[in-house]
């Protein structure tokens, strides 16, 4: 893609390091917009779908934390389901995505090995528009995801749709330190970050957002809030739209 970048008027990018990295390495003019991968703008969060669905399951008073997204490596669960040691008790761990019997396997041996056996709860891949209705009935979010040896995840801020959906329905949530997470969830006060390879961090950031109800409502509160002012589709699509129409009316 570099040797053509060159020929462009207009590229686009969901991280503001990954356009400018491209520039640099494609030794490109072109102009760059950001447009991040946010979900459309939500005027009020969906009904909780997650809480029906723990009390069919017998499971109904748990605090769920939540992920959802493809189940596999990247997207260190592993570290998540260690870090249960550090959660208070009553707590689950909700995924849902599609995930592999041997890595679905793997995961319930290693919380076996913590102590967390019949903490987890897969709930297989669901249409899009109801991870929306599960995550509003969910108390802490999970998006820590990465790859050290893969300069896409280290680049990957504003590329991760889940922390931009978990905003739209006032999820606070856990993510991963990293380039450009400050500012995507530190700033607007939507969570926390953490060292993605510290199962100590990763669970004392999620006990302390679930064990304090202050800050997980001004957390809630922040979240919405940077959905509907910024972190939303039709603001991210904004400048490239107008882009876009200043062209067809020259």
């Amino acid at each position: 893609a570099c040797e053509h970048a060159g020929e462009a008027d207009l590229v686009t990018f969901p991280d503001l390091t990954r356009a400018e990295i491209f520039a640099k390495e494609a030794r490109s003019k072109a102009r760059a917009i950001v447009v991040m991968n946010c979900p459309r703008k939500m005027a009020r969060i969906p009904e909780d779908h997650l809480s029906s669905e723990l009390s069919k399951r017998g499971l109904g008073g748990l605090h769920p934390v939540y992920f959802h997204g493809w189940i596999g490596p990247g997207r260190w669960l592993e570290t998540v389901i260690q870090s249960m040691r550090w959660w208070p008790e009553r707590t689950l761990f909700v995924m849902v995505g599609p995930v592999t019997e041997t890595y679905r396997n793997s995961l319930i041996a290693l919380a076996r090995q913590v102590g967390s056996e019949g903490r987890l709860l897969f709930l297989g891949s669901v249409p899009h528009d109801e991870v929306f209705h599960l995550a509003a009935g969910a108390k802490v979010g999970c998006s820590l995801v990465g790859d050290q040896n893969d300069p896409n995840w280290t680049y990957s801020a504003g590329a991760i749709n889940k922390r931009f959906e978990f905003m739209a329905v006032g999820l606070p949530q856990v993510a991963n330190t990293g380039i450009g997470m400050a500012q995507i969830i530190d700033e607007p006060g939507c969570g926390m970050l953490a060292d993605p390879a510290s199962p100590v961090a990763v669970g004392t950031a999620i006990a302390k957002i679930l064990q304090d109800p202050t800050l997980h409502k001004d957390m809630a509160d922040g979240a919405r809030a940077a959905h509907l002012a910024t972190f939303n589709y039709e603001r991210q699509f904004a400048p490239l739209l107008a882009q876009i129409l200043e062209w067809c009316h020259e």
